[in-house]
């Protein structure tokens, strides 16, 4: 995970790659004589697309924590500081 300031590119959670899988899918199933049925494939897809929304919700949870921390650091530098003037005050 990166900082506030350095954070690796997010991942992209392309909606397109379960679509492609489940058209191969329908492809062999109708040039190969498979047995997948159209309610077997539409469940596969409502499958991949739950996974890929948990998979999100992860990354958005780790994105949200790195930003947490980052506000934590600067508010422990923003109180070092008023600490350090205070005590120069005194």
């Amino acid at each position: 995970m990166g900082t506030i300031h350095d954070q690796p590119e997010r991942n992209n959670f392309d909606a397109a790659k379960p679509i492609d899988l489940i058209d191969e899918s329908l492809f062999d199933a109708k040039n190969y004589k498979c047995k997948f049925s159209v309610s077997d494939l539409i469940e596969a897809k409502k499958a991949l697309e739950m996974e890929r929304a948990n998979d999100i919700s992860v990354e958005d949870g780790n994105y949200r924590d790195e930003h947490m921390a980052g506000i934590a650091e600067y508010l422990d530098r923003i109180a070092t500081a008023l600490e350090t003037i205070a005590e120069k005050m005194k």
